[in-house]
């Protein structure tokens, strides 16, 4: 009896306590995440289970008391006690856009859908749904074929790419299937659930009908090149892009990656990186890729002279980069002066920059900085075989390392 008593007490100083304290749960963040968080979801859990074992029944609901009620039917909510959620947020009478959502989802979890998107459709919320709930959002909004189609592009586009299948799928069974929009939806859906062959023949009827898709020239060159293994292929769809004139900068990206690692052309390749930055100057992708293999082929000069444009043009700390470019064309001193501002920028991991510079210092002479370099890196990682084997060659100054 006595315990009975202490337990009626503690629950009614925590109701108590919450009621002063105005607790509001908005959103499980808060309630998983803070120390005050534990706290009220431990308070709340106490009042939605007041000693189940002589009460299975919730408590009573008296009208009037609305700051309880959206308490209670949000926690039962997180507790997926949907039924007695909806009974607690029916009850409210001034009822929040906060419990009416929660009562809207608690209706949809139970299968009362018309009922939820009837509230949901009244708050004028569907931007919420279009990437968490994308079939929620198509009963919300009603939306044509138009903004299907623009959303499933723009999710497509962000990387949301199950979310935009809904929208692409509900665009196709809308429109005429060999649409130019309807082809791409199509090519999509296939390439979502990882179907290359089938995407590539979309897309190549898409061409057939439609040589004016420039776009997804680079669409179907790139599942051929990166998912198919068949970069000649990828290479004569982006030609024939590029052959248009009025191609995307990113086919001459492409184009030159295959030319100068399949064909050994990098003078080629380099041209067509070029290109790619005349026809699109915002984008640093053409450049870098021209200095990239400027560098690759031993071409200092012209290395230095593109990434130094690169880090002008764009903001960008490509210090890393030059202080690897001087060092391969002989000025050790002032590749130190960039692998030391590389290693503030942290544009790359401490290892990379650390190697370099041992190699700079030895050539430049200057075994201690050479050999403490080397130690930096080993103090970290003491199975670090580059380090360790540039170490000893500098110890026995029997050379500089790689």
């Amino acid at each position: 009896m006595l315990v009975k008593k202490l337990w009626l007490l503690l629950i009614v100083s925590l109701l108590v306590l919450v009621y002063l304290l105005r607790v509001d749960i908005i959103s499980s963040v808060i309630i998983n995440t803070t120390a005050l968080g534990s706290l009220k979801c431990i308070i709340l859990k106490i009042i939605c289970t007041i000693d189940e074992k002589e009460q299975n029944n919730p408590i009573d609901i008296v009208p009037g008391n609305d700051r309880l009620l959206r308490i209670l039917g949000q926690i039962n909510w997180y507790q997926k006690e949907y039924s007695r959620s909806i009974d607690y947020l029916r009850a409210i009478e001034s009822p929040d856009k906060i419990s009416r959502f929660f009562l809207a989802s608690a209706l949809y979890e139970t299968g009362e859908e018309k009922d939820a998107i009837d509230i949901w459709r009244s708050m004028d919320i569907v931007e919420y749904f279009i990437i968490q709930e994308p079939k929620i959002a198509i009963q919300l909004a009603s939306l044509d074929g138009d903004q299907l189609y623009r959303i499933g592009e723009t999710l497509w586009f962000r990387g949301e790419v199950a979310e935009s299948v809904v929208y692409y799928r509900q665009f196709v069974s809308q429109e005429p299937p060999e649409s130019p929009r309807s082809l791409v939806a199509q090519a999509r859906i296939y390439q979502a659930a990882e179907e290359w062959e089938e995407a590539v023949k979309i897309y190549t009827r898409l061409l057939e009908l439609y040589p004016d898709a420039f776009w997804e020239y680079v669409s179907l060159g790139r599942i051929l090149q990166l998912h198919l293994g068949r970069p000649e292929e990828a290479l004569q769809w982006y030609q024939r892009c590029i052959d248009t004139s009025r191609c995307a900068y990113h086919a001459y990206i492409f184009a030159g990656n295959i030319i100068e690692s399949l064909y050994q052309d990098p003078e080629r390749a380099i041209r067509y990186y070029l290109t790619s930055d005349r026809l699109s100057p915002q984008q640093p992708w053409g450049l870098l890729s021209a200095a990239n293999t400027y560098q690759a082929i031993g071409d200092w000069n012209a290395a230095i002279a593109v990434y130094e444009q690169v880090g002008d043009r764009f903001g960008r700390s490509v210090a890393y980069e030059l202080g690897m470019v001087n060092l391969g064309a002989g000025d050790w001193s002032r590749a130190v002066v960039y692998l030391n501002q590389a290693h503030q920028d942290k544009t790359v991991s401490d290892t990379q920059v650390y190697l370099l510079l041992a190699k700079a210092y030895c050539i430049g002479g200057k075994l201690s900085e050479s050999v403490h370099a080397y130690q930096k890196i080993l103090a970290e990682e003491p199975e670090n075989s580059a380090a360790q084997t540039g170490l000893k060659a500098v110890e026995e100054e029997s050379s500089c390392g790689q």
